[in-house]
């Protein structure tokens, strides 16, 4: 398959690196044998969006104003193909409701766009060109309460980098994989190795201010459809916050 995209090097001297080769025939690459099949019964679809960015510019994703007008991005298609789309109709975009069969999609579409790179002569390749949005699809059926938190964070191994994340069903998890925790609805601040917010020395101010943030963060995520990123303590009320949220669960 990677043959099909290997040309004479000596067609290359217009290009300056690969981030400009890769944008000149990006729309010629079929991905469509990496595209896995999926019910979409689950809480949340994922898309994959080609980055022609390649990663420089970072959006604050807690900033909800950003996307009150999106433009139209760079989307994988049902048929393999990456199209121009607008994020208020993706009928024909790729989307699984599976967290983890979107990453080996991204990741396999990823490996395939470093291969035609390396056939075509270029030493330096761009990492950071897909990435991963979501959207909600059902409503939620449970909520995360502080205790359960507390419990993740006194569990958790503090000799490792960890994050709080609200998964699309409500559920609170506490993951290491910081290159993933983009993929969640919401996502608290890394908590760094050997700081003690993690462990058995965890304290309950950390567990009380990360479900303050992260009810802050899973309202605005069900208000947006926007994935959110906390990353201070917020100071909102409790009860007033938890009221809000069950609205978008009737």
């Amino acid at each position: 398959m990677e043959n099909a995209h290997t040309q004479n090097y000596s067609n290359l001297n217009s290009y300056k690196d690969p981030k400009e080769y890769i944008l000149k025939h990006y729309k010629e690459w079929s991905f469509k044998n990496f595209l896995e099949q999926d019910n979409l019964q689950g809480n949340a679809l994922y898309f994959l969006v080609f980055d022609t960015n390649f990663g420089c510019i970072t959006l604050d994703f807690s900033d909800t104003s950003l996307f009150l007008n999106e433009k139209e991005k760079c989307y994988l298609c049902k048929d393999g193909v990456i199209r121009l789309l607008s994020p208020k109709d993706l009928s024909v975009a790729y989307c699984v409701s599976d967290r983890e069969k979107m990453i080996r999609t991204m990741n396999a579409c990823q490996k395939y766009i470093d291969n035609i790179c390396k056939n075509n002569g270029f030493d330096t390749i761009i990492t950071k060109i897909l990435e991963i949005e979501l959207k909600q699809n059902k409503k939620p059926m449970y909520l995360f309460t502080e205790e359960e938190i507390s419990l993740l964070l006194k569990n958790g191994d503090d000799q490792q980098n960890n994050i709080l994340v609200v998964d699309e069903y409500g559920y609170v998890n506490l993951i290491q994989d910081i290159s993933i925790a983009y993929t969640y609805p919401v996502r608290y601040e890394t908590f760094i190795a050997r700081n003690g917010y993690v462990g058995e020395n965890s304290g309950e101010e950390t567990a009380y201010n990360s479900y303050l943030s992260l009810l802050y963060g899973w309202l605005n995520y069900l208000k947006t459809n926007v994935s959110q990123f906390i990353d201070y303590p917020i100071s909102e009320n409790k009860d007033i916050l938890v009221k809000n949220i069950k609205k978008y669960y009737d």
